[in-house]
């Protein structure tokens, strides 16, 4: 499985350099039917609407650029982390009301809108012009904005690691063959993935752990994975102790 704790804190640490450079940056983009129809940054206090789209200073552009990227990024992973099954998202929607985002982008934006921990930084605009938390998603055309964009990433971030599930052995590896005995599915499953315990392969297949103890076609497989491990981490080391020797000859010359 894809290392995403590693992912979401190296995202989590560019979003945080973001920050630190453009803590005015401010994302805007507008919602009808449960998908956004646009998006971009701005500064807040650009003339026109606060949730008009894109900023008009070519200086920021750098800026935009970047946290156009991040966004983007952080899109797939959040894609990639539902689809693994590693997070499981509720988006606070009113009943009738359908989520519909089609690209990377929008799964982050929609994310940020409809968590309810996370909804507290996504404001709209009155018609008599006073910012108000933004609503539920609704059926009509709402344009929003989030300020200090690049932070509430990072802290999104946290939040999403701090929900991210493990799965279980049985949903990370591909069904046994029709018709086969738990004993072979065991000795399928450890040869897909030897890193896992008895106790876990026995979990994963619907056994006891004696079975699989007290089987020599499984003992004979799983000692058969470690002797080949073992061969490989002994190679490893033999050929580092090459590369130090050949490093330490081109020193002493």
């Amino acid at each position: 499985m894809a290392d995403y704790s590693a992912q979401i804190r190296d995202l989590q640490d560019d979003f945080h350099r973001l920050a630190e450079r453009a803590p005015w940056l401010r994302a805007v983009f507008k919602v009808n039917a449960g998908k956004c129809v646009y998006f971009g940054f701005r500064r807040p206090n650009e003339p026109g609407p606060a949730a008009s789209l894109v900023s008009q200073s070519t200086e920021d552009y750098p800026i935009i650029t970047e946290s156009d990227a991040l966004t983007d990024r952080a899109g797939k992973l959040f894609v990639a982390l539902y689809k693994a099954g590693c997070y499981k998202w509720k988006p606070c929607l009113p009943a009738g009301v359908k989520c519909q985002p089609r690209v990377p982008w929008e799964f982050w934006l929609l994310s940020l809108l409809l968590t309810p921990q996370l909804s507290v930084n996504c404001w709209t605009q009155q018609s008599d012009g006073t910012a108000v938390f933004a609503p539920q998603l609704g059926e009509g055309k709402t344009a929003i904005w989030i300020d200090h964009y690049a932070g509430v990433c990072s802290a999104a971030l946290a939040h999403l690691k701090a929900g991210m599930m493990v799965p279980s052995p049985s949903t990370s590896t591909p069904p046994p063959a029709r018709g086969a005995t738990k004993l072979a599915q065991a000795i399928a499953l450890k040869r897909s993935r030897p890193d896992l315990t008895d106790k876990a392969v026995a979990e994963a297949v619907g056994c006891h752990p004696s079975t699989l103890s007290g089987s020599p076609e499984y003992r004979a497989t799983r000692d058969a994975l470690l002797a080949d491990a073992l061969r490989r981490w002994r190679r490893s080391r033999r050929n580092r102790g090459s590369e130090m020797d050949a490093y330490a000859d081109e020193r002493d010359e």
